[in-house]
């Protein structure tokens, strides 16, 4: 992200980080998931959306969506629930603003 917020690509680095993504913390791929959108790799994109997706839980009385996250990241500041939501969130905006995934995400309670 802070690359590419300085507007900088870096073929290496994305292409480190696509090898190794499913390695990434769920939040750490939403943040890859805007780099990657910013920087027009939409084939890696879907991948990575697909790989994001296995962590999305949805509970349709509720019209409400979350990231699952694993068990082993409780303990990280940058594992957190809230920051990989509001992040995937804002990745849903970029990609598919009007899916109804996104308003699920929107309508955490």
């Amino acid at each position: 992200m802070v690359l590419v917020d300085a507007g900088v690509k870096n073929a290496d680095m994305l292409d480190f980080l696509y090898r190794d993504r499913t390695h990434l913390s769920v939040y750490g791929m939403t943040l890859y998931g805007i780099a990657l959108q910013e920087q027009s790799e939409m084939e890696k994109l879907a991948m990575l959306m697909k790989n994001i997706g296995q962590y999305v839980a949805q509970d349709d009385e509720n019209q409400t969506a979350w990231l699952r996250m694993p068990p082993d990241c409780w303990w990280n500041w940058y594992g957190s629930e809230i920051e990989a939501d509001a992040y995937y969130l804002k990745l849903l905006a970029r990609t598919d603003p009007k899916s109804e995934l996104a308003s699920r995400f929107v309508n955490i309670s």
